[in-house]
């Protein structure tokens, strides 16, 4: 048997444990690096509890078939595709923002989920499979007072989310034909 030489990017090498390792430190753009690609993962739609709706912002909540590997808990701007034959090759995508993380203002039970809000969407998404890029986090997870000292603070997730995905999105759309 043959052993192949190991794979180096910039000097480092190139591993399914490393890239593992830079997810769950929340070094993406390190992660992405090696990829050739944003770190995403693939879940499908499930009913939550519908406060996010209720606070202005509704969810697509992701339930998974088998473990991922996530980054750490906070708010990330994200890229979200579905609805083609392929993951890869979606029909449709969305820019979003998406709060992984247990929900402390609301629950103490450690549940980690992943939510994701589409920006300037508002259709049922019950049963679809989403791939969700990871683009930026934007700070970590953390617990509010109240309802609407979160609301105010989604509110400038969403404003600074939709500043950090305007340029990718801009080049996308110039690069199309």
């Amino acid at each position: 048997m043959d052993e192949s030489p190991s794979l180096e990017l910039g000097g480092e090498r190139v591993s399914s444990t490393r890239i593992r390792q830079l997810i769950e430190a929340g070094r993406l753009a390190d992660a992405a690096a090696l990829l050739g690609r944003r770190y995403a993962v693939i879940g499908e739609v499930v009913p939550g509890d519908r406060r996010g709706r209720e606070m202005g912002y509704p969810t697509a909540n992701l339930a998974f078939d088998e473990p991922v590997v996530l980054p750490p808990d906070g708010i990330y701007a994200t890229r979200v595709s579905w609805g083609g034959e392929d993951p890869l090759r979606p029909g449709r995508t969305a820019d979003g923002v998406a709060s992984l993380g247990v929900r402390p203002t609301f629950a103490n039970d450690g549940v980690r989920l992943l939510e994701v809000h589409l920006f300037d969407f508002d259709e049922d998404l019950y049963g679809q499979r989403l791939r969700v890029e990871f683009v930026r986090r934007q700070r970590g997870e953390q617990r509010f007072r109240s309802v609407d000292a979160l609301v105010r603070q989604m509110d400038r997730d969403a404003t600074r989310a939709r500043r950090i995905l305007a340029p990718s999105r801009a080049a996308t759309k110039s690069n199309a034909c």
